[in-house]
């Protein structure tokens, strides 16, 4: 039983980042770059003079990138999900994107 609650711990900890954080806010500013990278700045962000980013390939590129137009023309916020710290010398590539309604 010992073991099995270990291995649990051990699945359950690979599979959520240990230092994810979140940053919240209106999208304002979005740019497509590249040839298929996406950044955006979201109001009263950890981020002032770098970017959010992600790469536009895929499903999952083109619906985020659908759902920050949207939310920028609607002015509401959006939550992006990343790895480690918000770091304010350089682009982060977020894990996910998504809205509270």
């Amino acid at each position: 039983m010992r073991n099995l609650i270990l291995a649990v711990i051990i699945m359950v900890s690979a599979v959520f980042p240990a230092h994810a954080g979140t940053d919240t806010g209106r999208v304002t500013r979005i740019y497509v770059h590249g040839s298929d990278q996406v950044s955006f700045r979201i109001e009263g962000s950890c981020k002032q003079t770098y970017y959010w980013s992600f790469a536009l390939t895929g499903e999952i590129g083109k619906a985020w990138y659908a759902q920050l137009l949207s939310a920028a023309v609607n002015k509401l916020p959006v939550r992006v999900q990343y790895v480690g710290t918000c770091n304010n010398t350089e682009d982060t590539t977020i894990s996910y994107i998504y809205q509270d309604f």
